[in-house]
């Protein structure tokens, strides 16, 4: 199967108004005070405004997303999940203003895995605000077969001892979480929301853990760590996770600024690793 390359180069820009009242349910969803974010849109909480597009009902797909062809490039297979990340800040992004993003498609590669074809689309965005840049990323997609038989729900294991030197916390996410996420960044993706359709349809035991959110969960650990502001992340999924299922997400520091982040799965598989760097003024 070949990818579609001529989506490569394509780019669109879009304007949104970074609205605090956002910002303050999302502190809502990780049980923060709506003063915490102090008028500045904390890594990786852009994707609110910036992740996924709105379409008319008419152009969503069976799966929830928006029809492929637009922007993303018509491929042919069906499942689609969020591979991965890498987000620099390089000025604060601020409620209280419009913001601008263009996206640009970066590269459409084939690669063959355990569990057959698969095709990685890497998205570049770059967000300006006021005529300065303030954020750029590199967002990777991953696009797979259908299922063959269905995935075994996890099964749980006894907690690995807490490692010398690192931080960690449990989390459990469940399914009104997974819920109010989608709402939140308007992501339609019914794997999040529909049991039914992540069983029958996508193979999954039960609905699945966003991986963004995940990737905001061990944001806010590195934060929580170093007590200061992200300016860099970069995170890799490696594993599906599921609601209702104890997530431990752990923090390793490495130097005054940079901490090394994972998300084991309850079966103690590896779900998502990554790396947080941080500066500015120490949060109190």
């Amino acid at each position: 199967m070949s990818p579609p390359n001529d989506a490569v180069g394509r780019t669109r820009r879009r304007t949104e108004w970074i609205d605090a009242r956002s910002i303050d349910r999302m502190a809502d969803l990780l049980d923060r005070p709506h003063s915490w974010a102090a008028g500045v849109v904390p890594v990786p909480w852009h994707w609110m405004y910036f992740f996924n597009e709105s379409v008319p009902s008419s152009r969503v797909g069976l799966d929830g997303h928006p029809l492929r062809g637009d922007f993303l490039p018509p491929i042919a297979l069906p499942r689609r999940m969020f591979a991965g990340s890498e987000i620099r800040t390089l000025a604060d992004l601020k409620t209280g203003m419009e913001a601008t993003v263009a996206e640009t498609v970066e590269s459409v590669e084939e690669k063959t895995g355990g569990a057959g074809p698969l095709i990685f689309v890497t998205v570049r965005c770059s967000i300006e605000q006021a005529g300065i840049d303030v954020l750029t990323e590199r967002r990777i997609l991953v696009y797979l077969e259908p299922k063959r038989g269905s995935i075994p729900m996890p099964t749980m294991r006894p907690p690995a001892s807490v490692v010398a030197g690192e931080t960690s916390a449990d989390w459990c996410p469940q399914a009104h979480e997974l819920f109010r996420y989608s709402a939140l960044t308007y992501n339609g993706h019914r794997i999040h929301y529909d049991a039914d359709y992540a069983r029958d349809v996508e193979g999954y035991p039960g609905v699945v853990v966003h991986g963004p959110l995940t990737a905001t969960r061990l944001a806010l650990l590195a934060r929580d760590i170093t007590r200061r502001p992200l300016t860099f992340l970069s995170v890799r999924g490696k594993a599906p996770l599921f609601g209702g299922q104890v997530v431990r997400l752990a923090g390793r520091v490495e130097s005054p600024d940079r901490v090394r982040l994972s998300a084991i799965r309850c079966d103690g598989a590896l779900a998502m690793e990554g790396i947080a760097e941080t500066g500015g003024i120490p949060i109190r």
